[in-house]
């Protein structure tokens, strides 16, 4: 659990693809999704009380075609203050797997690959087995990705700086 609530939106591509042109009226309706659904509502983690208490990820997915074996889907996550997720998400494919399997619509030991709104590379996910959280059912998932080396950074403190052990603001 990566301390957020989602919300699944089974999409229909025929209605509008889930493609980076349309981005943006994803946003919109993802924004608007999360207003309603959060309006008089609260959720609770079962052991860890701190964490939000709101849906903060609002997922658009469908299935596509079958390829070697293995059910695909295609998403689009919206969260935030209206960002667009450009890959599938591992915390996304987790929910994704506990809401097929919620549902009785995923196989023991099945693989599933999702692919996110650029269509650029894809997430393996399959459901490990059972566990509980506090007193909830929960899945154990395990997700299987690429990511890419995106820059180097090095931060340089300076030793006569007065603030560089950092400052709490009350």
């Amino acid at each position: 659990f990566g301390g957020n609530y989602f919300a699944m939106i089974r999409w229909d591509p025929k209605r509008l693809p889930i493609t980076p042109e349309n981005g943006s009226r994803f946003r919109n309706m993802g924004m608007e999704a999360k207003r309603v659904l959060n309006a008089g509502r609260t959720f609770e983690h079962p052991v860890h009380r701190h964490l939000a208490k709101h849906i903060d990820l609002v997922t658009f997915y469908h299935a596509e075609a079958e390829a070697e074996g293995r059910r695909r889907f295609r998403n689009v996550h919206v969260y935030g203050n209206g960002n667009v997720a450009r890959s599938p998400g591992g915390t996304g494919v987790s929910a994704l797997l506990a809401m097929l399997e919620g549902r009785g619509d995923l196989k023991d030991d099945e693989v599933i690959e999702v692919h996110g709104l650029l269509g650029k590379g894809s997430y393996l996910g399959r459901a490990l087995g059972h566990t509980t959280v506090g007193s909830q059912r929960a899945l154990r998932t395990q997700i299987e990705g690429r990511a890419h080396l995106l820059g180097y950074a090095k931060w340089v403190i300076d030793p006569k700086d007065p603030l560089r052990e950092g400052y709490a603001v009350g």
